[in-house]
């Protein structure tokens, strides 16, 4: 009996690492499911100014963020690029590519690849909605 306890305590283990990934993979899904909220915040903050300035994209994310936030693991602060009179980028450097990660009818927008990745934004237009997931 002790046996088949131990046997199934550890094919629930392993399921659950198939499952859920592995401890440290859940880590860096946390740390970029941060990145993305924060992103999501910047870009909140970028179109307020952009209406409260009659229009007129900011300089640099330290106009509109007091807070300026930077990337949970490394430290490096977000980029921010005007490409346009009301569009930008935000950037940053994602530990995974959660494009796999997708519900059927969510939002694709704040999805991205294991790397350096820039969401192109209009500040003219509502942030797009991030999801609970996205939300650690």
């Amino acid at each position: 009996m002790a046996a088949g306890a131990t046997v199934a305590a550890v094919t629930a283990l392993i399921l659950g690492f198939f499952v859920l990934g592995s401890p440290n993979e859940q880590r860096l899904a946390r740390a970029d499911n941060q990145r993305i909220a924060a992103l999501a915040k910047l870009a909140g903050e970028v179109n307020s100014s952009w209406r409260n300035a009659k229009h007129a994209l900011p300089s640099s994310l330290a106009a509109v963020s007091v807070s300026s936030p930077s990337d949970p693991i490394t430290g490096a602060p977000y980029e921010y690029h005007s490409i346009g009179a009301d569009q930008y980028e935000l950037c940053a450097t994602f530990s995974r590519d959660n494009r796999q990660d997708a519900t059927q009818g969510q939002s694709r927008f704040w999805l991205h690849p294991k790397a350096h990745y820039c969401f192109t934004l209009r500040a003219s237009q509502s942030v797009p909605e991030v999801y609970p997931q996205f939300l650690f």
